[in-house]
C-alpha cells in the first residue's frame, strides 16, 4: 500500500477498535492500488485472494462495512445496480468526480470516459 495512503488510513483508524488483520490489510492494499477505480466486492475478493488466498466474501463485506463506517472507504451505487467501493477522498491523493443524474439520482458507471478536466 502506498505510504501516504497507509499513513492516512492509520490516522483515521487510530481511535477505533482496529486490528491489522491480514485480510483487512489485503483489502486496503487492493483499494489503494485501484487508484480511483470503483470495485465491486467480488472484484475486491478476487484481487485480495492474490494476497491472502483464504479470504472469503463474507469477510470482504464485513471489512468494507467497517471501513466505510470509519470513513476510509466510500460506497457508490451505480446505475448497473452494483455497489462499488473506493478509498474515500480523505485517504487517497488527488480528486475525481462522479456524475449523478439529478432526476433519478443514478450514477452512470464509467460515464466519465472521454471527459477531461
Amino acid at each position: 500500500m502506498a505510504e501516504v495512503v497507509k499513513r492516512r488510513v492509520e490516522e483515521m483508524l487510530g481511535n477505533r477498535d482496529y486490528r491489522r488483520t491480514p485480510q483487512r490489510q489485503a483489502i486496503l492494499s487492493v483499494l489503494a492500488k485501484g487508484r480511483g477505480q470503483h470495485l465491486t466486492a467480488l472484484e475486491i475478493l478476487k484481487a485480495s485472494r492474490e494476497i491472502h488466498p483464504e479470504i472469503g466474501l463474507a469477510t470482504v463485506y464485513r471489512n468494507l462495512e467497517f471501513l466505510e463506517r470509519a470513513g476510509v472507504v466510500a460506497r457508490l451505487h451505480g446505475d448497473d445496480g452494483l455497489r462499488r467501493y473506493e478509498l474515500s477522498p480523505t485517504c487517497r491523493r488527488g480528486q475525481h468526480h462522479h456524475l449523478v443524474c439529478l432526476g433519478c439520482g443514478g450514477w452512470p458507471y464509467n460515464s466519465h470516459k472521454g471527459i477531461s478536466p
